[in-house]
């Protein structure tokens, strides 16, 4: 990893306690308690990767505990996969709607990002990321930006 800040190194930590707890669980069934620490290791892996590329610390951070979260209540190998692989939205109507499943507005917001940076977002894109920056941060991204980058 290159981009190590104490808020980056606080989230490596959760993903270590987390996995310490999985470790030290007494889960039956074992296959169970192996796909727990595999779901685990896959989001770690995701988790440095949104680290790496510069994503901003405090949502990574959300999606961190969120999905530790979901992956330590899940009840079934299936869950824990669907935990892992977040259902995509589906294009409807012209518009980005949500799937039934484990989705995490904060993950999509970042994948979105990821995905602006390869080639220019399109209407429906947009919009939905304009919905989830609404979801998250409470204002659009017109608002966010005037608010933040507006000289004093």
């Amino acid at each position: 990893m290159k981009n190590i800040t104490p808020e980056t190194a606080s989230i490596i930590m959760m993903l270590d306690e987390a996995m310490v707890d999985i470790i030290t669980r007494d889960e039956k069934p074992k296959s169970l308690l192996n796909a727990r620490k595999k779901a685990l290791e896959q989001t770690a892996g995701q988790i440095c990767i949104y680290i790496d590329d510069y994503y901003d610390p405090k949502i990574i951070e959300v999606v961190c505990r969120k999905k530790i979260d979901a992956i330590m209540q899940a009840k079934t190998a299936k869950e824990l996969d669907e935990i892992v692989h977040s259902p995509k939205p589906t294009l409807y109507g012209g518009k980005l709607i949500d799937q039934p499943g484990y989705q995490f507005d904060e993950e999509e917001l970042l994948n979105w990002c990821k995905a602006s940076l390869k080639a220019p977002p399109g209407p429906a894109v947009a919009a939905r990321v304009d919905e989830l920056f609404k979801r998250i941060y409470g204002m659009s991204v017109d608002e966010y930006t005037k608010r933040n980058l507006t000289p004093s």
